[in-house]
């Protein structure tokens, strides 16, 4: 899960703006939250 959580975030924060990433993940400290609004970016 770490694995495939940590992939998603590096290729959205590399195709997004980093900052957006940045403010994503501080929003959503929870992992899967995380991962579906990377996804939704």
């Amino acid at each position: 899960m770490t694995s495939s959580a940590r992939r998603v975030t590096a290729g959205g924060a590399v195709a997004s703006s980093r900052g957006r990433a940045t403010l994503v993940l501080r929003k959503s400290p929870d992992h899967k939250d995380q991962r579906l609004s990377l996804r939704t970016l």
